[in-house]
Parts: structure tokens; sequence; C-alpha cells
């Protein structure tokens, strides 16, 4: 009798795994989302987060903003200027992270030609993470960046479906 609730028990947990995806993803459609305008972008980000602009007083003046959770586990991040220029708030702080990874490419990004760049850093003390897909224009003429810091592989586990659908939903926006 042991062995067969063991044996239940397995099976009900590989049902789980592969069912999560599916549910995850319900979850996240199921989600109210509110929309922030920049001053060149649009995004749409869960309407229980917090959305502040990070370069500008006002959103429809910033070119970043950072969106997050109530229960600060998860932030997202996005930088979308009218034209090129840096990223704020992301760069690697070496007294207290590290990179933990980087892979670039070359594609297309608007049809313009580009590098993509995917970076992850990681606070030395393992508080938190923070990963970031970038496009920069071979030209300099397009530069955006998006990302999430999250505090555990439960956070990420837990809003990985609503940062999908944020990363989805940029829309640039022209003069």
């Amino acid at each position: 009798m042991t062995k067969s609730l063991r044996s239940l028990a397995l099976l009900l947990s590989v049902v789980a795994l592969i069912l999560s995806p599916n549910l995850s993803a319900q979850s996240a459609a199921a989600v109210k989302t509110s929309k922030y305008r920049g001053a060149y972008f649009e995004v749409k980000y869960p309407s229980s987060f917090t959305a502040r602009a990070l370069d500008a007083a006002k959103a429809r003046e910033s070119s970043a903003a950072t969106f997050s959770a109530p229960d600060s586990s998860m932030q997202f991040y996005i930088f979308s200027p009218q034209w090129g220029g840096d990223a704020p708030g992301i760069s690697l702080v070496p007294a207290t992270e590290v990179e933990a990874a980087r892979k670039s490419e070359k594609g297309k990004s608007s049809g313009v030609v580009g590098t993509f760049t995917w970076t992850t850093l990681a606070a030395k003390d393992k508080s938190y993470t923070r990963v970031y897909q970038s496009f920069l224009a071979d030209d300099k003429s397009i530069h955006w960046v998006v990302g999430m810091k999250y505090t555990s592989d439960e956070a990420l586990a837990k809003y990985r479906a609503q940062y999908a659908q944020f990363k989805a939903s940029l829309v640039q926006l022209a003069d």
C-alpha cells in the first residue's frame, strides 16, 4: 500500500510539472493590466504593480521606468528612448554584484541591424538577480532595454508569465 501511495504521489508530481506552464500562462492571462505611457513608448504591466519613472518627474516625459510587485519580490524594467542613449539604473555595482552571464548576437529590431545582449547580474549576498535584454543598433540610433529583478526562484516562477506579457506589450512610438 505504501508503494502504491508513493507511485501515485510521483505520478501527481509529474502531472503538476507538465501542467504548471499552462497554469502559469492561464493565471497571467487573468491578471488585470494597466498601461504606462512614457515619452516614446507604451507598455502594459500588472495593475497591482507600482510604476515609477526613472529619468523624469512625469511618466509621459520618461524613457525609463520600473514596475514593482506589491510583495517587492519582482521588479520589471524598461528603457525605450526616442533614439539611442544610456539606460539608467542598470549598470553593474561591483561592490555588491557580479556579472553571472552575458551573451550577445547580431540581429534586427524594427528592421535595424544591431546587437542583442542578454546580461545577468547577481547580488553577492544572493538577495536578488537582475536580468536584462538590450538592443543597440550598429549606428547607435536605437537602444532599448527590458529586464527584471527578482529575489528568489519562487518569485521568478510566480511572475514569469506576467513578465513575458510585459515584454511583449512594448510599443515604441514615433515623434
